[in-house]
């Protein structure tokens, strides 16, 4: 396990000196609430980029930081790192194995010994993981997560689901969709559920060259009509489908070309029907990008297939580039896309109404625009950092001042005494 040093911790209050009226004396100031967040790995993917935005978010000058997470790599590793906030690894591979039970109590131990007031877990292993930790560690508050709709876990990993969120002092979900599935096993749980959608950060999510330019570079001719996803290359997202429907609509229209942005274990299944759907020279596979602003915003349409999801980035990342989106009507997607405001949602698995909503697109410049300009509004007043910010804060000091003696009253100073 990785023991960084801690920095800018401050001293433990000592007991407190009386005045003769026998109050605290201003001296004895509180301690900031230590808080501890947790996620799988550093990875590319959503939960794993919206822990690093978080981590980037939580003001420090209220709140000591530290993060744990069970694989210390992936792409975001560097920029968490580069935050300076000491990053503990407990590296489990399976809740099944008798190490595990090792790393549990190494993890209660720190959480003891640092004198932890508030564990974040943000997905399903820490979830399980990290919040048994906390709770054996007794520590005062404890948040569990919900960021996917948990339909392809097994028994044993939704009723592991459940007992976390039993655990737990409240249930952050990143959906409506999500939090509901509490319900069942312990149905007590949904009343713990607090919505705090993903975040996007405005500033950062911006192109740097123009959409001709990012055109020509992939080998398209001015004005060629370009329909992309961005998605991880996994069953659930169902790919497929947005194949078949560039496949009819190539049929109609041999013009269009389709690219997909992103990499995973699907990428022989794809190329394989792309190849039987004769559509191979008209799509481009781009795999892991950098430049995802550029390449979206260079798109005339966004397509997202997924059968299951829960607050999917690549829609809330296309709304942001001014892209009208072509969505599945499944999970958290409604709560995105607003249905011929800023898109088009179609039933999962239906590749003619997917195509249809495309062509109705790309034969229409003024709907492109509005709808674009619509989901771009919407992001920017709804998703905002500011806004993400404001409801997590929120929530660690409702949850410090219940469950916490030593933070139960307010201030105006906030959590900080």
């Amino acid at each position: 396990m990785t023991h960084p040093v801690m920095t800018n911790l401050e001293a433990e209050p000592q007991p407190p000196h009386l005045d003769k009226a026998g109050s605290k004396s201003p001296a004895t100031r509180r301690r900031k609430p230590r808080i501890m967040l947790f996620t799988d790995s550093f990875s590319h993917g959503g939960t794993e980029r919206q822990f690093v935005q978080v981590l980037r978010l939580i003001d420090r000058e209220k709140y000591e930081v530290l993060a744990g997470c069970l694989k210390r790599r992936g792409q975001f590793l560097s920029e968490a790192e580069a935050l300076g906030i000491p990053i503990y690894e407990f590296p489990i591979t399976s809740l099944r194995k008798w190490s595990t039970i090792s790393w549990l109590d190494k993890l209660t131990k720190l959480l003891e010994d640092e004198k932890v007031d508030l564990v974040h877990a943000f997905d399903f292993y820490t979830d399980i993981f990290a919040v048994t930790a906390a709770f054996l560690a007794d520590v005062p508050v404890v948040i569990a997560s919900r960021r996917e709709l948990a339909g392809d876990r097994s028994r044993f990993e939704q009723w592991g689901i459940r007992f976390a969120c039993q655990l737990a002092s409240a249930v952050v979900a990143n959906s409506h969709a999500a939090g509901s599935r509490l319900t069942g096993l312990f149905t007590e749980n949904s009343r713990k559920v607090r919505v705090v959608p993903n975040v996007i950060d405005l500033g950062a999510f911006r192109m740097e060259h123009a959409p001709e330019n990012v055109r020509r570079q992939l080998g398209f001719a001015p004005g060629t009509p370009l329909v992309g996803a961005l998605a991880m290359l996994r069953v659930e997202k169902d790919l497929p489908t947005f194949l078949r429907a560039a496949a009819l609509l190539r049929s109609s229209a041999p013009e269009v070309r389709f690219v997909i942005i992103g990499e995973g274990a699907e990428r022989q299944r794809i190329e394989s029907l792309a190849r039987e759907l004769q559509i191979s020279a008209s799509l481009l596979l781009l795999g892991d990008r950098h430049d995802v602003p550029d390449l979206l915003a260079a798109l005339d349409v966004f397509v997202l297939s997924s059968v299951t999801e829960s607050f999917p980035n690549a829609i809330l990342e296309a709304m942001v580039m001014g892209r009208p989106v072509v969505a599945t009507r499944v999970g958290g997607v409604p709560e995105l896309v607003e249905d011929e405001k800023t898109g088009f949602l179609v039933p999962p698995g239906d590749a003619s109404a997917m195509a249809k909503r495309i062509q109705q697109l790309l034969h229409d410049s003024a709907l492109r625009r509005s709808m674009g300009d619509a989901g771009r509004l919407r992001a920017q007043r709804d998703f905002s950092p500011q806004r993400v910010q404001e409801s997590l804060e929120s929530l660690y000091d409702e949850l410090l001042r219940k469950h916490h003696p030593l933070f139960r009253s307010a201030d105006d100073n906030g959590m900080e005494r």
